[in-house]
């Protein structure tokens, strides 16, 4: 099921799909992206979800704590927060 919210403003807040460049003549703005762990230790080679993107702050890095063994897992991670904490949630 495709979440979206619409701000005050006209944003509009949702997972990007194909079909969204048509329905909505936008350009999308990448929120996270899936990233490998590059260094010495347990987590090496497992993946991480950056929400670094949504940052106001871009000196730092926003992340799940938690690393995944499979891509996969951190994707569908990415997606629940991403409809939990972005789209559902929007700060007074």
């Amino acid at each position: 099921m495709t979440m979206t919210r619409f701000l005050p403003g006209g944003q509009i807040r949702k997972i990007f799909e194909a079909t969204d460049r048509e329905a909505f003549h936008a350009k999308p703005r990448r929120a996270s992206r899936v990233e490998v762990v590059d260094c010495p230790g347990p987590s090496d080679g497992r993946f991480f979800v950056c929400f670094s993107p949504l940052s106001d702050l871009p000196e730092h890095q926003v992340c799940l704590r938690e690393t995944f063994e499979e891509y996969q897992a951190a994707v569908s991670a990415e997606l629940e927060w991403l409809k939990e904490n972005w789209i559902e949630h929007v700060a007074e």
